[in-house]
């Protein structure tokens, strides 16, 4: 419930006070039910979920999908996964995981006043390389796919992280517009064979863009950069 939900962000949001000093935002609380467990006394049980992404220079940071892979052979392959807490809650709001990955710290701020576009300006430009990318971009793999449907259902204006080129240990963090949301990949006869949502895991918020806000550049956030 609501109040639950609430409590746990509270008991997060003191708990990474306890164990780090700078600003942290709480991105999702999620609720898992756990409906194997039929002997409980009081009903259904839940384990609530929790991200956190680090705030810098007064900016939170948006979150990402965690990376799958730090090696790729590129110049600007990441070395490093994403910054960020995760932590899990129980019964009577008992602390059951904790994970803090990859710790970050900044080291230089490269241009504090960095001009950037307009709301209006970037979501044009999310509109026209929309419009222009096929359906390679959305995973179908060997599927014989006609179109793709998009469906936007948030668009969030913060921090995201890209690679220096050839620098295995620095990163910037660029203003960025991040939007997700659902897709369908359909064949020519109309039927979907792939999706955000194909084996049954609502994923309505998935990622479809992420735009550098200072120079307009894509920013592939499964790859770090």
């Amino acid at each position: 419930n609501d109040e639950e939900l609430a409590q746990a962000e509270k008991y997060a949001a003191d708990l990474i006070a306890q164990i780090d000093d700078r600003d942290w935002v709480i991105d999702y609380c999620v609720p898992f039910a756990l409906s194997s467990i039929s002997n409980e006394e009081d009903g259904e049980r839940y384990i609530y979920r929790l991200h956190a992404s680090p705030v810098y220079s007064g900016i939170p940071v948006v979150w990402q999908p965690q990376l799958s892979n730090l090696k790729t052979g590129d110049a600007y392959a990441s070395n490093h996964y994403y910054e960020e807490i995760v932590l899990e809650f129980g019964r009577n709001m008992q602390l059951v995981s904790f994970g803090y990955t990859s710790p970050h710290r900044i080291v230089e701020t490269v241009n504090e006043n960095a001009s950037i576009f307009t709301l209006e300006e970037m979501i044009g430009r999310l509109r026209d390389h929309l419009s222009l990318s096929d359906v390679a971009a959305y995973y179908v793999g060997s599927f014989s796919a006609d179109r793709v449907e998009v469906k936007i259902t948030e668009l969030s204006v913060g921090l995201t992280r890209t690679r220096i080129p050839n620098n295995s240990e620095d990163f910037y963090v660029v203003p960025a517009v991040t939007i997700r949301g659902s897709y369908e990949v359909f064949d020519s006869s109309g039927t979907v064979i792939d999706g955000s949502d194909m084996f049954g895991l609502a994923l309505t918020q998935f990622t479809l863009l992420v735009v550098n806000a200072v120079d307009g550049s894509i920013i592939n956030t499964r790859l770090g950069y």
